[in-house]
């Protein structure tokens, strides 16, 4: 399986807080059959400063970390993007990471709301050949309260990701029926940890759990799409 959404990169936002914490997140994902993470720290937040090639570069230490320990793990560099005004000029600068390089971008939205003139924003990232992937769709208030608001977004062509834990329960009755809908109405393209820590809070945990959740809703392999072909496809970028 495949997370291509996850904090696991110690000191560079509010995610790992030490190597020793990646690592044993490391672990968590590997004995719920992940084998491939894309280290996604937040950027153009307001808060996090996040390069690159300060993302590369510890991508690439995590490597060999786990390489030392004999995980069966492979780390690769991404971020998650918040959206901001000035993000169409970040990605033409090459300042923005996309998904293991490829031409998706792992969008974050303001938790509370879906901002002004979104869809003229996504248009030009868009025509710049980046398909944004917005991430945990099902914990955005306004998602929540207008369903039919991704819907319209998705056709015209962006995509969703949901988040594991959300799907299980650990976020409330709200994301974890949002989440259900999203997948009953075939608008989710990948389901994602969205892990922080390696506590059992840090979401990692739920990845096989959510698998089993989502297919009670779109079949066993419908579900398995969502974190096998799917996200294989993004950061092959096919």
């Amino acid at each position: 399986m495949i997370d291509i959404h996850s904090h696991i990169l110690p000191h560079m936002d509010d995610g790992a807080d030490s190597w020793s914490t990646s690592l044993n997140m490391c672990q968590q994902a590997v004995a719920n059959g992940i084998k491939t993470i894309v280290a996604t720290p937040h950027i153009l937040n307001g808060i996090y400063k996040n390069k690159p090639k300060d993302i590369e570069e510890k991508v690439k230490i995590l490597n060999q970390k786990i390489k030392e320990i004999n995980l069966p793990l492979q780390i690769l560099p991404g971020s998650e993007v918040h959206l901001s005004a000035d993000i169409i000029e970040a990605i033409k600068k090459k300042e923005i990471l996309t998904l293991n390089k490829s031409n998706y971008i792992l969008l974050e939205f303001p938790h509370t709301q879906i901002p002004l003139h979104i869809e003229e924003i996504l248009f030009q990232m868009q025509i710049m050949g980046i398909t944004p992937i917005l991430s945990h769709v099902e914990r955005n208030l306004k998602f929540q309260q207008k369903p039919a608001l991704l819907s319209q977004l998705i056709q015209k062509g962006v995509l969703a990701q949901i988040t594991a834990a959300s799907l299980c329960g650990f976020f409330g009755p709200i994301p974890k029926k949002i989440s259900q809908k999203f997948l009953s109405e075939e608008l989710v393209c990948s389901i994602a940890s969205d892990a922080h820590n390696d506590s059992k809070e840090g979401r990692g945990s739920f990845f096989s759990q959510a698998v089993t959740e989502a297919s009670k809703i779109i079949g066993h392999q419908a579900a398995l799409n969502l974190v096998q072909s799917h996200p294989q496809k993004i950061i092959m970028n096919q």
